[in-house]
C-alpha cells in the first residue's frame, strides 16, 4: 500500500527543481503516514541513484532500515525536551558522516513544550546548509507561530474512504461490514487510526457517544443524560475514545453550522438537525468544553470528576 503518493511525487519533483526547504512541518491525522513520508523524503535527499529515491543504493537502504548515521529520529517513544534540542543543535554543526545531507525527524513535534520549541528556533532559522528538519504534527496549531514561520508545511490528507474500506475488508474478513464501514467513517482518512479503532472496543463507544449526543440535543432531563455517561466503570482507553467521538460530533455540528458539509463522526443529515437547535457560539463553547475534558483525561484525570465537570458546563449551554 503506497501512502500519500501525490505528496511524495510533489516533494521529489520539488527536489529535482531545486525547491527544497531547510525545514518542513508534516501535518496529518494520527496514523496517516507522517513518518513514512519523512523517511521517503530523507531517501530523496540522500539517494545516490539517478531516479530519487532509487530504493536500492546504500543510502536508501540505510534510510529504510532507520540506520543512516546522518538521520536522527526523535519523539517516537517520548516527547522531545530541551536536552534533545541541545543535542540536535550540537550535532547539526558537524559535517555529515556518510553523504551530503543530514536529516532530523521529530515525531509528535506538536507535543513539545514551549521551552523546547524555543530552544529549536535558532537552528530552524539558520541551519547549516546540509541540514533538513521534518517536524511531524497532528495539530500544527499547537506549534509556536515562530516555529511555523520557519517551516514549509506539507499536509497529508490520507487515503480515500473507499480505499481504506477495501483494505480493511481484506485484512479483517471476520469483522462485520457494518463495523468496518463505521470505523472507516470515523478514522479521518487514516488507515492507522482505522486499525487502532478496530483494536479497541470501538463499537460500544461509538454507540455510547451517539446515545449521548442524541440525548443532549433531545428533550430528556439532564439527570438521565448524566447517568448515560457516568454509568459503569470504563477502561481509560474507552473513556478517551468516547470523549474523542463526542468531540468529533460537536466539531461536525460546528462545521455544518458554518456551512461546511463535511462530517467525520455524525452523518451530515444528523449534524444539520442538531445544528439548527443551537447557536454557533454555543456549539463552539460545547466543543471547547469537551476538548478540555479530553486533555484532562489524557493527563490521567479522575474520570468521574472530569465528566461531572464537563456535564455541568454542557448543561449550562443546553438551552442556548
Amino acid at each position: 500500500m503506497i501512502l500519500n503518493q501525490k505528496e511524495k511525487l510533489s516533494f521529489s519533483s520539488g527536489y529535482i527543481n531545486g525547491k527544497v526547504s531547510h525545514a518542513y512541518i508534516i501535518e496529518g491525522a494520527k496514523g496517516v503516514g507522517k513518518l513514512d513520508f519523512a523517511l521517503y523524503a530523507a531517501s530523496v535527499l540522500m539517494c545516490e541513484g539517478e531516479d530519487k529515491p532509487c530504493g536500492v543504493c546504500p543510502q536508501c537502504k540505510k534510510v529504510a532500515s532507520k540506520a543512516h548515521p546522518d538521520m536522527w529520529i526523535l519523539g517516537t517513544e517520548k516527547n522531545c525536551v530541551v536536552a534533545d534540542a541541545r543535542r540536535i543543535i550540537k550535532d547539526a554543526y558537524l559535517v555529515p558522516n556518510d553523504g551530503e545531507k543530514k536529516v532530523y525527524i521529530i515525531a509528535n513535534a506538536d507535543k513539545m513544550n514551549r521551552q523546547t520549541q524555543n530552544a529549536m528556533l535558532k537552528i530552524l532559522e539558520e541551519p547549516p546548509a546540509p541540514v533538513v528538519f521534518f517536524l511531524l504534527a497532528e495539530r500544527k496549531d499547537l506549534l509556536l507561530a515562530t516555529v511555523k514561520s520557519r517551516c514549509r508545511t506539507i499536509t497529508l490528507a490520507g487515503m480515500e474512504e473507499s480505499e481504506i474500506l477495501e483494505a480493511l475488508r481484506k485484512k479483517y474478513p471476520r469483522k462485520s461490514d457494518e463495523t468496518l464501514q463505521e470505523v472507516t467513517r470515523l478514522c479521518g482518512r487514516s488507515i492507522g487510526e482505522a486499525e487502532e479503532l478496530l483494536g479497541r472496543d470501538s463499537v460500544a463507544e461509538m454507540n455510547r457517544a451517539a446515545e449521548f449526543i442524541k440525548s443532549y440535543f433531545g428533550d430528556g432531563d439532564k439527570y438521565s443524560l448524566y447517568v448515560s455517561v457516568l454509568k459503569g466503570k470504563q477502561k481509560r482507553e474507552s473513556n478517551q475514545l468516547f470523549l474523542s467521538l463526542v468531540h468529533g460530533a460537536f466539531a461536525d455540528i460546528l462545521r455544518v453550522k458554518c456551512g461546511v458539509a463535511r462530517c467525520n463522526v455524525l452523518s451530515v443529515q444528523d449534524a444539520a438537525v442538531y445544528a439548527r437547535k443551537k447557536t454557533r457560539r454555543s456549539v463552539a463553547a460545547c466543543l471547547k468544553t469537551v476538548e478540555e475534558a479530553c486533555v484532562a483525561i489524557g493527563a490521567n484525570g479522575n474520570y468521574t470528576a472530569v465528566m461531572s465537570d464537563m456535564l455541568i458546563k454542557l448543561g449550562s449551554e443546553r438551552k442556548n
